[in-house]
């Protein structure tokens, strides 16, 4: 399965948060990105592996592992195995630098996650948002976003 929503942005850009895009690969392509991505990112593997690269290390991205990424921080990342199954969602607006820092995401991280059914949930639901609404789907998938970076703060928090 392949999707990438780049939702058509209006005035949702005077919100203090809004998706700006999301996207499930099931076999990722080698990502080579020397000056980063523009928005930060949240990556997330539901089966299969790859491989991150970041700062000169070398880190296993196995299934139920997550990955953290800062706006323009260089990285490349690519499968190895035959499948690599890979959720992501970026997160735009005036305040998603000071929410995201608010949940503890300023710095490249990689996190276990222990069991990922309502992220997978509420991901979804951006996605169906998004598909089933031309004119105020992306409202909609911007508000799941709170619900997403919440669980997903839970799930990385959870002791």
């Amino acid at each position: 399965m392949f999707f990438c929503d780049y939702p058509i942005i209006r005035n949702e850009r005077e919100l203090p948060l809004y998706l700006l895009n999301m996207g499930q690969q099931h076999c990722q392509d080698h990502i080579i990105r020397t000056e980063g991505y523009p928005c930060p990112q949240i990556l997330y593997c539901t089966k299969g592996g790859g491989t991150l690269l970041l700062d000169g290390k070398t880190i296993p991205i196995p299934p139920f592992t997550a990955v953290f990424m800062p706006a323009h921080y260089p990285h490349e990342y690519y499968t190895d195995k035959d499948v690599w199954d890979v959720h992501w969602v970026v997160p735009a607006g005036y305040a998603a630098e000071d929410i995201l820092k608010h949940f503890g995401l300023s710095q490249p991280s990689v996190f276990k996650l222990r069991e990922i059914k309502t992220l997978e949930h509420i991901f979804r639901k951006m996605h169906e948002a998004i598909r089933s609404d031309s004119v105020f789907g992306n409202y909609k998938a911007s508000g799941y976003l709170y619900d997403f970076l919440i669980e997903f703060y839970r799930i990385i928090s959870d002791k």
